[in-house]
């Protein structure tokens, strides 16, 4: 009694030190024996147990070697009851390192989203930037000619008509200057830098598509877990209602109480 009340004030030192003393002259008592593996767990009764996840991953060692001297020194009857028990502290393992990787994979699988979110704000801005470029070009390009009567998109059109003949001027001078005045040297020149921009951007989807397909992988895997996790829990359940039939009846101390004489 004094065991079972340092318990539910959660004095599980005190409660474990009382069960080892009852253990002294009674090595096979099944309260005490049942006692100090739930001091192991920090656990006030049986029923904490009832829901899986509620011992700690800390105390799982402890209470598994408690449940081994348990089943070594219990009564043959209650035996079973014991080896039920560790059959449940083994799921609650399962069940902490089932939930530990789904938190891994959750961070995993945040971290790409986020990074293709960054990749499509980088690839929208750096399209903006371009098109801003082409469109300030244009204005300064229509400004004298019609001021104030184009509008964006026409203004964009303009500039990036003026870009592409700039970057042909461009090529031509080269050329010219590199004495490697012909045809077939400008088309030449024109296709490395139209080939670097498809490279570029065939690069940039490479490495898209290798984010979505990791975060398809954590997903699927993360699936595969919560499946594991399920099935965990309607294994632990079960474990624990036939634990629970397995209690044997025993003898239960009794508080004395003082009843005063009537007159």
């Amino acid at each position: 009694m004094d065991a079972a009340a340092n318990m539910r004030q959660m004095e599980f030192a005190s409660a474990k030190e009382k069960f080892n003393t009852i253990l002294k002259s009674e090595p096979d008592d099944f309260e005490a024996l049942r006692g100090i593996v739930l001091c192991e767990g920090n656990l006030m009764s049986v029923d904490s147990l009832r829901k899986i996840g509620k011992a700690k991953e800390s105390s799982f060692k402890p209470m598994s070697e408690s449940l081994k001297n348990a089943r070594e020194c219990a009564k043959d009857k209650e035996k079973p009851y014991f080896e039920k028990f560790s059959e449940l502290i083994d799921l609650a393992q399962q069940y902490q390192q089932a939930e530990e990787e789904r938190i891994k994979l959750g961070i995993e699988s945040g971290e790409q989203f986020k990074t293709i979110v960054q990749m499509d704000v980088e690839r929208e801005e750096d399209k903006q930037t371009a098109k801003d470029a082409a469109a300030v070009i244009g204005e300064i390009i229509s400004s004298p000619i019609d001021e104030g009567f184009m509008d964006y998109e026409s203004k964009l059109t303009v500039g990036m008509m003026a870009l592409v003949l700039l970057g042909f001027a461009i090529i031509g001078f080269l050329a010219y200057a590199l004495r490697l005045w012909s045809i077939p040297v400008i088309i030449l020149l024109a296709a490395s830098i139209i080939g670097g921009l498809l490279l570029n951007r065939r690069a940039y989807e490479h490495r898209e598509a290798s984010v979505r397909t990791n975060m398809k992988g954590s997903q699927k895997q993360t699936h595969e877990v919560l499946l594991r996790i399920s099935k965990i829990e309607q294994q632990y359940s079960e474990t624990y209602h036939a634990m629970v039939k397995l209690e044997p009846i025993t003898k239960k101390a009794k508080a004395v109480t003082y009843t005063p004489k009537q007159n």
